[in-house]
């Protein structure tokens, strides 16, 4: 690896442990989206118990209660702005025990591979001590060590944008989902994983040897594991060239695997999820797929109409808490800016018109992709839009969108120029202060 690689990685660990520690001490229990879903999951999966079960339109399962009495001594702070932190709340939280049990909802019906971490700190937190916050807390240390170790991985791994992937793992949204126990940090760690090792494939020279094609069979199962929608991600395989694989015979047998596998794992994710995802009054998937093949053209445009929304903008590089706590728009657009301008960095590879389609065709695809499971499973029928969209679920596959921006014309290197490598860094520090401070104020 050279010194750019180790350079850019090291700031990602640096960075992202510093300022997710601090993230994970300043917000609140509870206050990242679904966190306490996630949380009941997570710890399901600590105790190798993952069954769930649909009462009177919960879906939930019998847990420990205390589990439940600590999640509802934070739940005030969601959406009430009035609301700070009482110390008491945290001697109240730890005099919690295990006890008899409760059944607590709603839990989310995610593969158990996507809580392995958080399940780790949980059970070092029942050793430590019965009350389930000290759990909690080590469950968001563990997520946010994994989340960092996988991206480190990735930009070593990248060809190409390396500063632009650090960039995108370094967003407030990005390690906002890190340091809490959210699902999202082992989602977008795996895919930057897998997109960064495919194209470092696609890039390279001399025949795939036996541990690299073991690596991106293991990939394709762990992605295929993460959340619904982004398993399509190993259409990057095909970018490999047929003189990396020695035949193309080779290339067929591998790719036609990494395909079946991914389907495999999806048809079985939908199966185990069916029933379990409970979307609002009026949503029924099976008459909203039948509305979407009737009317085809209607949909496009309904996708159209969304895609360009601000607010997907604006929840992509920041929105705290239950997305009520906004970063201003002045840090927001500097972001977009910055994320841009390191796409043009200089790089030794570089895309050809096919494999430039390639990738915007791929981006597109799993867009609509994340546009039409939100249809499907949480949008009444007839409803000509899609609300539930939120811009950080775009995340785990940005990097195919800077991607694009890559060209022989028009590059520059951020390693050479120290003055743009520290404005860089300073503007993310800045961006990452403001975010605490944001937070603080809202909380304490």
């Amino acid at each position: 690896m050279n010194c750019t690689t180790n350079r850019v990685s090291k700031i990602v660990l640096i960075l992202g442990a510093i300022t997710g520690f601090a993230l994970i001490v300043i917000t609140p229990p509870f206050q990242v989206p679904d966190e306490g879903a996630h949380f009941f999951r997570a710890y399901q999966t600590s105790t190798l118990n993952l069954k769930l079960e649909n009462r009177d339109g919960r879906i939930g399962a019998d847990l420990p209660r205390s589990l439940l009495a600590t999640r509802m001594l934070f739940d005030t702070f969601a959406l009430n702005p009035s609301r700070k932190v009482d110390r008491s709340l945290y001697g109240r939280a730890l005099a919690l025990k295990d006890g008899e049990s409760a059944f607590c909802s709603t839990i989310l019906p995610y593969p158990p591979v996507a809580y392995v971490a958080q399940a780790i700190g949980l059970a070092i937190g029942r050793t430590v001590s019965p009350a389930p916050i000290v759990g909690f807390y080590l469950a968001r240390i563990m997520n946010l060590a994994l989340f960092l170790f996988l991206i480190a991985c990735a930009v070593r791994w990248m060809p190409a944008i390396k500063w632009g992937m650090a960039l995108l793992a370094l967003m407030p949204m990005t390690l906002y989902e890190a340091a809490s126990v959210s699902a999202d940090a082992y989602t977008i760690g795996i895919s930057f994983l897998m997109i960064a090792f495919l194209l470092h494939c696609a890039a390279g020279d001399g025949i795939l040897n036996a541990r690299e094609i073991s690596f991106i069979m293991a990939g394709t199962v762990l992605l295929s594991f993460a959340k619904p929608g982004y398993s399509p991600i190993v259409f990057l395989a095909f970018l490999i060239p047929r003189q990396r694989f020695g035949t193309g015979v080779r290339k067929f047998l591998v790719t036609g695997g990494m395909l079946i596998l991914a389907l495999a794992i999806g048809i079985c994710s939908i199966y185990t999820m069916h029933g379990l995802v409970l979307g609002p009054p009026g949503v029924d998937s099976a008459a909203q797929f039948q509305s979407i093949l009737a009317h085809p053209v209607g949909y496009l445009a309904i996708l159209f109409r969304c895609v360009f929304r601000a607010s997907q903008f604006g929840s992509f590089i920041g929105w705290f808490g239950w997305l009520e706590l906004r970063l201003p728009l002045w840090i927001i657009l500097p972001y977009v800016f910055f994320l841009i301008a390191v796409a043009f960095e200089k790089h030794r590879i570089f895309m050809n018109t096919r494999q430039r389609l390639f990738i915007a065709g791929l981006f597109a695809l799993l867009a609509a992709l994340i546009f039409t499971i939100q249809y499907l499973s949480y949008t009444p029928v007839g409803k000509r839009s899609i609300d539930s969209v939120q811009g950080r679920y775009f995340i785990p596959f940005a990097p195919l969108f800077l991607l694009l921006f890559k060209s022989r014309r028009i590059s520059y290197s951020i390693d050479e120029n120290t003055f743009v490598r520290r404005l860089l860094i300073g503007f993310i520090i800045f961006v990452h202060v403001t975010s605490a401070a944001l937070l603080i104020h809202r909380y304490y």
